[in-house]
């Protein structure tokens, strides 16, 4: 069965740099591509005004702008797509963003989604910009991939798997993340940061973790005496690492990593996309 990827765009570089390196990651896989524009009113309102303070004209000028975006953008992927194994259906959704993408998720059973980020700064979180993070805080049925606009698809050298040893991991996130070792030939590195030993708990998970990442090439680094942030940031940049991939439990890492103050301390000029698994839908 071809994989099933969700493409969430906005027309912008940003966007089509993360449709790009879709195309690149699945270059040998069969693969159906929904590209997904879902339009609303640029003023700031409720989701339960947004339709009742819209008036018709706005609402067809919206539609049609986007009809016409996704036209221009399906030209674009013709040309530069080569892949026989390919195929784009291309869907048009007056939603708010989350919402939209919730819904082709369920009506089209998504393996992925895979979309752009936005901001100017290194910090992380202007990074991957509000849209993005609550994507990847609020979409939880599949895994999320959020593409930096300063990344290009190329040889992977690994896969940066940060963890406590107390997720909990489950078949279903580790299948994700064995998939994508597979898909990009990358090991995968399984980070602890800690300034104590592990407990008899943590202990039990890492045999688990061990068990299910059999099949996978990965190996287990500690690093000590260091925040988290920083500790991952370093080891990113100084093993030029080609992913990270986190596990995102329901109230979350992205609340406390991902957002102001410890956001500041990632501060790298990140080329390097972010997995997100998540414990529940």
């Amino acid at each position: 069965m071809n994989k099933r990827v969700l493409l969430p765009t906005d027309f912008s570089k940003n966007s089509w740099n993360a449709i790009s390196y879709a195309i690149e990651l699945f270059d040998k896989e069969a693969c159906d591509f929904y590209v997904l524009h879902a339009y609303t009113p640029s003023t700031q309102i409720t989701e339960n005004l947004m339709a009742s303070q819209l008036g018709l004209p706005q609402l067809d000028e919206l539609k049609e702008a986007s009809a016409a975006g996704l036209k221009k953008l399906s030209r674009q992927l013709a040309f530069r797509d080569e892949s026989t194994q390919h195929r784009f259906h291309y869907i048009s959704e007056y939603s708010f963003l989350t919402e939209a993408i919730a819904n082709v998720c369920r009506d089209k059973d998504i393996d992925l989604v895979i979309m752009g980020t936005k901001g100017a700064t290194d910090a992380i979180d202007v990074l991957l910009g509000g849209n993005t993070l609550a994507v990847m805080e609020k979409i939880r049925c599949c895994p999320v991939l959020a593409i930096p606009k300063s990344a290009i698809f190329g040889r992977m050298e690994e896969i940066v798997f940060p963890t406590s040893f107390r997720e909990g991991y489950k078949k279903q996130q580790m299948h994700h993340l064995t998939t994508m070792a597979h898909l990009c030939k990358a090991p995968i590195r399984v980070l602890h940061i800690s300034e104590e030993p592990l407990d008899s708990d943590q202990k039990n998970q890492k045999k688990l973790l061990t068990t299910m990442l059999q099949g996978v090439e990965h190996s287990f680094h500690l690093l000590e005496n260091v925040d988290i942030p920083t500790g991952l940031n370093c080891f990113v940049q100084s093993r030029d690492s080609s992913m990270v991939a986190f596990i995102n439990p329901k109230h979350g890492i992205f609340s406390n990593w991902f957002r102001r103050p410890l956001a500041r301390e990632l501060n790298y000029h990140s080329k390097v996309p972010v997995l997100t698994l998540h414990t529940e839908s």
